[in-house]
């Protein structure tokens, strides 16, 4: 096989796994899934997005979705001291599943 013929396999492997990795091929969240994602979600911002969370994990279809950022934007940010809570809003622990391998990020410590 020549280089192009090479080239065009890892391209084809590339594509086949992000296709099968991020598709949405997977299933529904089982209720003992959803229970403790909105568990989490209490634990760590409080029960008043509790129900929205349940709501919207309980009707998955396991495809993917789109999610929307609506950001504000100001003349000057407002900008919050995150020292309390630095490391421990890592987006990390989530995307450590399975499929999903972040490239950097900060250390996870779970709290103990």
């Amino acid at each position: 096989m020549n280089a192009s013929g090479i080239r065009w396999v890892v391209i084809v492997l590339i594509y086949a796994v992000f296709h099968f990795g991020y598709g949405g091929n997977g299933s529904p969240l089982t209720a003992d899934e959803v229970d403790y994602y909105v568990q989490r979600a209490i634990d760590g911002m409080g029960p008043d997005s509790a129900e929205t969370i349940r709501e919207f994990a309980s009707t998955g279809d396991g495809n993917e979705f789109l999610a929307v950022n609506l950001n504000k934007y100001r003349e000057k940010p407002k900008y919050r001291d995150g020292r309390k809570v630095d490391g421990r809003c890592s987006p990390v622990p989530v995307l450590a599943a399975p499929v999903h391998r972040p490239l950097a990020g900060p250390d996870f410590r779970p709290d103990t």
